[in-house]
Parts: structure tokens; sequence; C-alpha cells
């Protein structure tokens, strides 16, 4: 991530893998918010847990979020899978082929929580995965809180409090009295906290800087025995010296990653008891491996093809062992994504499409200069951000330049025109950009939290030199995710209406009988 304040001293940068923001082609028609639906409520004895419809035969939900999955890779790599992992789904349960976010930065903060609360960025309040800080003038990380350090390894502090509203295993622990366990493992912070809110018995995650499994002090002041036997057995060295990756961060981005994801999943199911009695629990399993690949590699590579062929027999095996542990017929599963990516700028040159790459200097260049048009001769405001195209003012320095946020929105979006690669810009007052667009960036609009200036890129357009491929635009192949729901109340077929990964949450908790989350603007799919 780079965070510049434009004419920036240095630009720095992470790894190889910083986000830029691309685009794409075709963006889908955009549907007018749709009610909150709710199933109808349980009952129980007076005093004692509330045990969801059907507790005779769901005991446990599991929902899986493959980072960075694009739907189409169900359909291109189907000749290449076996028959117990995607192909059992698709086999016992229903895929919903039409299913994209409603919202424009799919990025995975925001896909998480959105899948996870049943609504979108503009009320759930994770808008991407890092927001500028005005007093400091920095971005800083979307779960970012020192008040709450990790546990199990030194690191800053992570919490779910800029989530706004409740998550589907709030709702769950809720409507339980507590007696429903909710927990979640992925390899991202962001993916593990937002996937379960705030009343989850515990959120684990993987730590690129120690390579051990860890937590917040906000769920949990020690780690689980399990968790801790697991980290003094360090498996992500061995599995280093086996990949031979560099570094624990790059070690995500191997197939043998995910198999310490489900082992720790495996460890969730089996010590913390979850589907062993009447009221069904939930996990959220977040499979990370395919964003960090697909960031350097794109998604037509033949070692990311490879990466998911694995996955998919990673998941049978785990399925498999969802019905020796729970019993077969006793899971719900449903299976989503947080975005898709872009190709790689060589990999959309081979098809002939038509832009390269949106040069990050020259539309910075472009932006100031037409602040300081706009100035005159008082000094223009800084640009500032992670990307050129998401840009935030100072509120003193537009002060001294005599403008407010949206005459330097105007200036520093009608200078960003002139670059190719640019298909538009919005601000909070105006868009050059069609009606469709703009309602996709609106649902990324929050009070305090989001841009200034979003610029828009064009269609396959890469920012920078850096990122051989990345996601975070309104286009096709950054929303379009699959959506599987097997078990429970779905049957085997193909539903091809309009849906979005805002339905999941209502949907599961219509299968467990009890009210969704609070925020849910999403429906029930039947």
């Amino acid at each position: 991530m780079t965070n510049f304040a434009y004419p920036p001293p240095v630009l720095r940068r992470t790894p190889v893998l910083t986000l830029a923001a691309l685009a794409l082609c075709g963006l889908a028609a955009t549907r007018a918010p749709r009610p909150a639906t709710a199933g109808p409520a349980a009952s129980g004895p007076a005093g004692a847990p509330r045990p969801a419809a059907g507790a005779g035969t769901t005991r446990l939900v599991v929902l899986f979020v493959v980072d960075q999955f694009r739907a189409d890779y169900l359909d291109r790599l189907q000749p290449r899978f076996g028959p117990d992992g995607f192909r059992r789904l698709e086999r016992t349960g229903t895929r919903f082929t039409e299913c994209a976010h409603d919202y424009a930065l799919t990025e995975t903060g925001p896909g998480h929580a959105t899948l996870a609360t049943g609504t979108d960025p503009d009320r759930h309040g994770i808008v991407s995965n890092d927001f500028f800080d005005p007093g400091t003038h920095k971005v800083i990380a979307s779960v970012d809180d020192p008040a709450f350090p990790l546990v199990g390894a030194a690191g800053a502090g992570v919490s779910p409090r800029r989530l706004m509203v409740d998550t589907l295993g709030d709702s769950l622990r809720l409507a339980t009295k507590g007696a429903a366990k909710v927990w979640s493992i992925a390899g991202k912070d962001r993916s593990a906290v937002f996937s379960v809110g705030r009343g989850a018995n515990g959120a684990l995650w993987y730590d690129i800087k120690s390579g051990l499994i860890v937590t917040s002090r906000f769920y949990m002041d020690a780690l689980p025995a399990w968790a801790a036997q697991l980290n003094a057995e360090r498996p992500s060295n061995r599995l280093l010296h086996e990949t031979g990756v560099k570094d624990y961060d790059f070690l995500r981005g191997t197939a043998q990653f995910h198999d310490l994801m489900f082992d720790c999943a495996r460890h969730i199911v089996t010590a913390e008891r979850l589907g062993e009695d009447a009221t069904p629990d939930l996990l959220v399993v977040g499979l990370s491996g395919v964003d960090i690949l697909g960031h350097q590699v794109g998604p037509y590579d033949e070692r990311l093809e490879g990466l998911i062929i694995r996955l998919d027999a990673q998941l049978g095996s785990f399925l498999r062992f969802l019905d020796e542990r729970v019993g077969a017929g006793r899971t719900i599963v449903a299976l989503s994504a947080d975005h898709g990516v872009a190709p790689t700028r060589d990999q959309a040159k081979a098809a002939g499409l038509r832009f390269d790459g949106l040069d990050e200097p020259r539309l910075l260049e472009a932006m100031q200069r037409a602040l300081a048009a706009r100035a005159g001769n008082r000094p223009p405001p800084r640009l500032y951000g992670d990307t050129p195209t998401r840009i935030w003012f100072d509120r003193q320095e537009l002060d001294r330049a005599g403008l407010d946020t949206e005459q330097a929105a105007e200036a520093a979006g009608a200078g960003a025109l002139l670059v190719e690669g640019v298909f538009g810009y919005l601000s909070a007052g105006h868009s050059t950009v069609d009606a469709a667009t703009r309602a996709a960036y609106e649902r990324n609009r929050f009070a305090g939290r989001s841009p200034d200036l979003f610029i828009v890129p064009t269609p396959f357009a890469i920012v920078g030199e850096d990122a051989p491929a990345t996601h975070g635009t309104p286009w096709s192949y950054d929303r379009r995710v699959p959506l599987l729901l097997a078990g429970g109340p779905f049957r085997a077929r193909v539903d091809a209406a309009p849906c979005t990964p805002a339905d999941v949450a209502p949907t599961l908790a219509a299968a467990l009988d009890i009210p969704p989350p609070s925020g849910s603007t999403g429906r029930v799919l039947h």
C-alpha cells in the first residue's frame, strides 16, 4: 500500500502484491436496495437456549469464503475437479450463477463484511480495506485497533470496532442466548474478524510476520490450547521448507497453506465441539491463497489453476471430515467470495484489449496541476491516499487554498480525465460516469471514511507498474463471484436469477429460523 501526499518525498510500497485499481468490462444492471427479509422466529422453553428450526438435522453451518475467486473458475476448471469438492456442492445444492457484488470497491474487507452482515458497505461501514485518518494524514487498516493487542504473537491491535452492524454469527448467538458457538479461521485478519463480528467465541488468523496462528484480546486473553500447541510445532516453518517460498507472507500463496487453514478448521470443530448438540453452530473459513497467488500471476495462469484444483481436493477432504464428525446431512455449507480479479497486463494484451496501464505519476501530476490552477496564487491542497484512484483532502489545506471539498474534487477530477485509462470520476456532488457505475460507488460511501474523490479506471487499466493483477473496481471481472448453498433446505438445482453476496446472511438466517442481522438489506434466496 502506498501512502502519499502529493508531491510525495518517497513513494512507500509493500512487496509485489500492492493493490492498484483496475477496471473491467460489463457492469451488470444495478438493482435497487432490497428490504430485509426475516425467517420465522424459532421458539423454545422459557429461559432455555432456543434451538433453531431443523435442530434435529442441521447442527453446523460452514461458510467458505475464497479470497479472489471469480465466478467463471467453477465452469472453466470444472473438468479438472474431483467428485467430492466443488462438484459435490453443485451436485447436492443450489448454484446461483448470477451472483455479483453491488458495490464498486471490491476488496477483502468489504466482501467479508457484506457476506457476514447481509448488507453493503454504505451500511456496514467497511468501505475498503483501508481508510484515511485525517488526524495522522495516514491510511490505516480497517481492522486496526491499538486497544486490543494480538494474542499469540507481537503485533498491532485488531478488532471489529469499525463494523457498524451485527453479523449472522451475532444474530445466531443472540437468538440462542449464547448457546450457539461461532468461530472463524482465515489467512488474513480482516477476513477472520469481519466474518464473525463482535459476539463470536473466537476469530483466528495467520500472522504474516511470525507465521503463527493469532487472535486479538477483543475475543480472548489466551489462545485455545490446541492453537498454542499448533504454534509450538511451527508448521509454517515446515511449509516454508517444503514450498521453497521466501517468507511467511508469500507462504499464503501456496496450496500447502490451505492445508494449514483446513487443519485449523478441523481443530476448531473438534476441540470447540461444534455441531455436537441441538443448537446449530457457525464456522467461517477464509481461504486466502487464491488471492495471494492471483495478484502475482493473474486469473489465467496455470499455477493459479493448479492451486484451485488442489483446493478442490482439500475442500472435498474437509467435507468428508464434517460428515464423519458432525454426521451426514447435518451441515449446511455455503461457499462464495469477497471479489474477483482482472487479467494481468500481459494477459489483457494477449487478448487484444485496449489498455495496458494507467500511469500513476502522470495521473497524480494531472490532478495536482488542475488543483494549482483552481487555487490561483494560493497553495493548492495536497492529494492524500494509498492509490491515485481514491483521494482525500485536508480541510485546513482546503481553507488555505480558498476551496471547499467539492470544488477541489471537481478540479482534480477534471484533470484526471485528461489521462489515458481514466473512465471518469465521482465526488459527493458531481459525477461524469453512467448511473449504474455511480450507484456502485455510492454503495461504498460512508461518512468519515470514503474518499472525497473517486477516479474510475477504464476496464482493464492497471494503475502503476508493480501490480501484475488486482481488483477493486465496478467491472464484472471484479464483482461476479460464485455462490453455492448445500445441505438443509437447499436442493440440487441451478438458479440464474440475479443475487448478491449480501443475500447470503439473510438466507442462512432463514434456513436456521432466526432473525437476519439487524442491518441486513439482502433478500432470502429460495
